[in-house]
């Protein structure tokens, strides 16, 4: 079966203009730029300037849409942090973030961090994850 020139120029005008559409269709209905763009968080835990390790820190957003990400606190006191989302990405979307720690077992000394530590409530700590790289470290006070 011979192609006309007709059809052909049809077909090629019918892609041509299907081409933005589907850059627009693929633009608008992606992820945010804030959250394709996840900031690497690291750190380091420390209670009086010694290391402090053995448990999990996790960062809950502030913000609306409730985030989180957590890490294990390392005997070194270093810590990396791994979103809670189905896509397995390792970062953070950028924002403000409480932080508390969870102690590993049932079982773990209550010393090791002070109570006010251990609840998204009551920790007063808080940082902004920027853009890039973060390092963040923290020096927790001994716990009454």
């Amino acid at each position: 079966m011979p192609l006309h020139i007709h059809t052909i120029r049809s077909c090629c005008a019918a892609a041509l203009a299907a081409i933005p559409a589907v850059i627009l269709c693929c633009s608008a209905y992606g992820l945010p730029r804030a959250e394709r763009d996840l900031a690497p968080v690291t750190g380091r835990v420390t209670r009086g300037g010694q290391p402090l390790g053995g448990m999990w820190i996790v960062f809950e957003e502030a913000g609306p849409h409730g985030r989180e990400a957590y890490g294990s606190v390392q005997p070194n006191g270093t810590f990396q942090t791994h979103p809670r989302d189905s896509l397995g990405r390792d970062g953070m979307v950028p924002a403000t973030y409480r932080v508390y720690f969870l102690l590993r077992s049932p079982d773990a000394p209550d010393s090791l961090v002070a109570p006010e530590y251990q609840d998204a409530r009551t920790s007063r700590l808080v940082v902004r994850v920027e853009p890039g790289w973060n390092d963040i470290s923290f020096d927790l006070h001994e716990a009454p």
